[in-house]
C-alpha cells in the first residue's frame, strides 16, 4: 500500500518509519525517532461496513450491516 502523503507530497511519514525501521536510508532523520527496529504493519479488514468516502479506497463499502458478516457474539 502506498501512503497518500508520500504519493502526493513526496515526503515520508511516521508510518513509513514504523514500516522501514531506523536503518532505512530513505527516511529523513527527524522520523527516525519513531522507530528503533523494523516492524511489520498489519491491516485487517474485519468488516465491510465503512462510513468514509475515501477517493483512494478500493473497497466498495457502505455504512450498513451486511448479511454475511458475523455479529459480536459469533
Amino acid at each position: 500500500m502506498i501512503g497518500c502523503t508520500k504519493l502526493f507530497c513526496g515526503t515520508a511519514t511516521v508510518s513509513d518509519a514504523l514500516k522501514f525501521g531506523r536503518d532505512s536510508s530513505k527516511l529523513p532523520p527527524h522520523l527516525l525517532q519513531f522507530s528503533s527496529d523494523q516492524h511489520p504493519v498489519v491491516v485487517w479488514n474485519i468488516t465491510n461496513r465503512c462510513n468514509l468516502r475515501c477517493k483512494h479506497c478500493y473497497i466498495s463499502a457502505e455504512d450498513r450491516a451486511y448479511s454475511d458478516e458475523l455479529n459480536a457474539s459469533e
